[in-house]
């Protein structure tokens, strides 16, 4: 393979790559938690994010997520301001 044809196919793929992320940014996210009252710190989608993990890593029966997520908002509120 000569260099201009090497040259050639990473900038292919690069663009090919650039596109699909392109893509993916613009799919609508489900979001499976949603907040059950206000939050201090977090906002809608970093609390479902934040609860989704939660759910993927606290693998004790009847772990309620949300309820993980809202104490985790709740004690950033003692933090320190930045």
């Amino acid at each position: 393979m000569k260099r201009r044809g090497f040259l050639q196919l990473g900038l292919a793929g690069g663009a090919l790559l650039a596109l699909g992320g392109a893509g993916l940014h613009l799919w609508p996210a489900l979001r499976t938690y949603r907040p059950r009252g206000p939050l201090h710190v977090l906002d809608e989608g970093t609390f479902a994010v934040l609860a989704a993990a939660a759910a993927r890593i606290v693998a004790v029966p009847g772990a309620d997520p949300v309820a993980i997520a809202h104490a985790v908002d709740e004690t950033l509120t003692f933090g320190p301001p930045e």
